[in-house]
């Protein structure tokens, strides 16, 4: 790779989240920006990024397997033990890869939002120490065979950036038809960019489990197909995995280690409502995230969410999009300039800032905001860290 032109020496790789979709999706409407284009912007600003795509509704092991081959290339491998426990196809789509040199010395930068951040932070973890689950099923059947990311050793990862991540899971996902939501997300994108409502471009990427779209099968037939699956009576799925229950579990089986950089923005969308105490949204919240963030501004439960829970910023609790529990943190500003490695650096949540306007997809009340001078600073920010190497 050449940095001749970049003012970052690695690439920096955008990670969508749950029900994201890639840059040739939805009728040219932009996961990373709307109707702007956060990559080509980052890129005319000499900072070289790439967007990648993985299955908007899989479990946080797949898309962790789809993001490892999107960078070095090569046929999906989501592992002989994971496959045979789940009962999919082993192997999926192949990707030409957008930076096979990638190593120990040629690193990259891994920015995810909202489910990518759970994503980056698997991805790193597989590279440093494998799979033991994979490892083991390979030792007792070679002839099989087992992916290099599974076997671990791989120090790549320079940075982690988390734009209103689930860290900690969400309540949203005890509380929250996640289908239904889905599907009028998808259907709102879609008639934002004029597209057929029944047509819209969009993959749910679910080939392993044999959901692949039929031809002349209209989208809403394909989602219907999709909500009737056996995928949800697993627990190889991405709403399993943003429980508070799954996510603990998964924070206490990864690392932040001490050599990497990582960053987490939260964002919050409510108010603190005098009369009741509950946190609601602000009238400027996207309206598809309305109803769920009044839900999440009073949910508790007996076991792991209380009050501390209720601010939110429609989707994700800014509890939880702070740091990993359990994990070294630090919280810092906006006008700090040094910032250490091996401790989760948060900063302050985004006030007014709904799940979508981090990554540029605004409602009419907030269209003309420009959300670029946020990315140049978070790209200024992962720049600065090369320096010390």
């Amino acid at each position: 790779m050449t940095t001749k032109g970049f003012f970052n020496k690695f690439p920096i790789i955008l990670v969508h989240g749950f029900s994201g979709w890639g840059r040739e999706e939805m009728g040219g409407l932009k996961y990373w920006g709307g109707v702007n284009d956060i990559e080509a912007k980052l890129n005319d600003l000499h900072y070289r990024t790439y967007t990648a795509t993985v299955g908007p509704i899989s479990s946080n092991w797949e898309r962790t397997v789809e993001l490892y081959h999107y960078i070095v290339g090569g046929t999906v491998d989501y592992g002989a033990a994971h496959s045979k426990k789940y009962g999919i196809k082993r192997f999926g789509h192949t990707y030409p890869g957008i930076y096979s040199s990638v190593s120990d010395e040629n690193k990259i930068h891994l920015v995810g939002h909202s489910m990518g951040g759970h994503t980056i932070r698997q991805l790193e973890n597989f590279l440093r120490d494998g799979s033991k689950e994979e490892q083991a099923y390979y030792k007792e059947n070679p002839e099989e065979g087992i992916s290099e990311l599974f076997l671990g050793g791989k120090k790549w990862v320079h940075s982690l950036t988390c734009l209103a991540p689930a860290h900690n899971g969400v309540s949203t996902a005890e509380i929250t038809d996640f289908m239904e939501l889905i599907k009028k997300l998808i259907l709102q994108f879609a008639a934002f960019t004029g597209l057929n409502m029944n047509e819209p471009i969009y993959d749910f990427k679910l080939e392993q489990w044999g959901l692949k779209r039929e031809e002349g099968e209209f989208f809403l037939d394909y989602i219907d197909r999709i909500a009737k699956s056996n995928l949800w009576t697993s627990e190889n799925h991405a709403i399993n995995d943003l429980t508070v229950k799954k996510s603990a579990a998964m924070s206490k089986n990864t690392k932040t280690y001490k050599d990497t950089y990582y960053f987490s923005y939260p964002c919050d969308t409510t108010f603190l409502n005098p009369l009741t105490g509950h946190r609601v949204p602000l009238i400027t919240t996207n309206p598809l995230f309305m109803l769920s963030s009044y839900e999440m501004g009073r949910y508790t439960n007996d076991e792991n969410v209380d009050s501390s829970w209720w601010a939110n910023d429609g989707c994700v609790n800014v509890v939880s999009a702070r740091y990993p529990f359990g994990h070294p943190n630090k919280e810092v500003s906006d006008t700090d300039i040094d910032f250490k490695a091996g401790i989760w650096n948060y900063f302050p949540p985004k006030h007014g800032f709904d799940h979508v306007d981090i990554i540029g997809v605004h409602s009419k009340l907030k269209i003309m905001y420009d959300v670029m001078p946020f990315y140049k600073e978070i790209m200024a920010r992962i720049r600065d860290t090369e320096a010390v190497l």
